[in-house]
């Protein structure tokens, strides 16, 4: 959303930067439209299933360009012959193809690059490719239809993305969404934080058996005690300013759980939100500013040794998880399944991908967030 300035530029409400007080995009953009009050170029279409909801009604206006934006015009190459409808480039969407751009012939105007000016793509998201996937599609009854390659526009080039099914290669993914930069400034909360043993509830015999020094995963992980002293009780302990934490939990030597009982300071004592913290949930979380040292612990019952500790920073939950069925899938015509898998570690295999193909992740045991992406030089690039 925006606002139009006397001197006819525009204002994008969508997020404010708090030192310069201007207005910006916090993700990539493929088309931007102004909702009109008139009819523009052909008129509205009505409740006509041949035409994408979007522009069925004829009162958009294509503004793109008058955005910050990156943008160039694109010509497609079409796959068949006598088709006399329309054309449309869609952007991915997990539940199908949805058309953004519109055209009565190949050529498209305008389209986004996903260049925010003044703003490095680092700023949204890791990982991110440069330029905006789009596929040209065809709308049949009510439903989308490849009429193409699927295309990268950038501001340098517009290529089509073609697998190689000649030659197969191993992938090995992380995630099945890009990291946001948000996510990592939460994990960036818990820099400085400590894990301390002791075996007098009130700590005062506290010994600092882990420290974070450095921007964690954002993600469930485990890290190994600098002792291996018994402990009865366990916290997890941050300076004075935000405390942010998603998960706590305690293993054995052998990686099993160890039970105990949580804790928390005094001063979280009457804040049940508190206990998201030892819910075994990696989406819920607590956080809150704080003047003094704030922590949440165990209670094991009696003096035991940790094998390692279990912490997660407030996170989008959209790593690899052991455990959760995955699903891979590539682009050739439609989306081509390569078979579920089940987690066993942070890290999911598979073998025989065509090369340069567009790929797409989805976690079938949980979550929403998914984007296509393609593997380049052993790393996945988001688009």
């Amino acid at each position: 959303m925006s606002v139009i300035l006397p001197d006819g530029s525009v204002y994008p409400l969508q997020n404010t930067d708090k030192a310069t007080g201007d207005g910006y995009l916090s993700r990539k953009p493929t088309k931007i439209y102004r909702k009109m009050y008139e009819l523009q170029g052909g008129g509205p279409s009505g409740n006509d299933s041949s035409v994408p909801e979007l522009f069925r009604y004829g009162d958009l206006l294509d503004v793109t360009s008058l955005h910050r934006v990156g943008f160039r015009d694109v010509e497609i190459n079409v796959k068949g012959n006598g088709w006399k409808g329309g054309l449309y480039l869609a952007a991915f969407l997990p539940g199908g193809w949805n058309p953004v751009a519109e055209s009565c012939t190949s050529s498209f105007r305008d389209v986004s690059t996903g260049t925010r000016l003044d703003m490095p793509k680092e700023s949204e998201a890791e990982g991110l490719g440069d330029g905006v996937v789009y596929l040209p599609v065809r709308w049949n009854s009510g439903r989308a239809e490849a009429a193409g390659n699927p295309v990268i526009v950038s501001d340098s080039a517009v290529r089509e993305i073609i697998p190689d099914t000649a030659i197969r290669e191993t992938v090995r993914l992380l995630r099945k969404y890009p990291l946001n930069a948000r996510i990592v400034n939460f994990a960036k909360l818990m820099v400085m934080g400590r894990f301390e043993g002791a075996n007098r509830a009130d700590f005062s015999d506290a010994e600092t058996i882990y420290r974070i020094l450095d921007t964690s995963e954002c993600r469930m992980q485990r890290v190994v005690p600098d002792t291996d002293r018994a402990f009865r009780y366990i916290r997890y302990i941050r300076p004075k300013g935000t405390f942010s934490i998603a998960e706590f939990s305690l293993y054995g030597s052998d990686g099993s759980p160890v039970p105990f009982r949580p804790m928390v300071c005094e001063a979280l004592s009457e804040d049940s939100l508190a206990n998201n913290v030892f819910d075994s949930d990696p989406l819920t979380y607590y956080q809150t500013g704080g003047g003094i040292e704030l922590w949440v612990g165990a209670d094991m019952g009696r003096p035991t040794v940790v094998g390692s500790i279990g912490f997660a920073p407030r996170n989008d939950d959209n790593a690899v998880n052991s455990h959760d069925s995955y699903e891979l899938f590539w682009w050739n015509g439609g989306w081509k399944s390569l078979g579920v898998r089940t987690a066993s570690s942070d890290t999911l295999v598979y073998e025989h991908v065509p090369e340069h193909a567009l790929l797409w992740l989805r976690d079938l045991t949980r979550g929403r967030e998914e984007r296509p992406f393609t593997y380049e030089n052993g790393r996945q690039v988001w688009w």
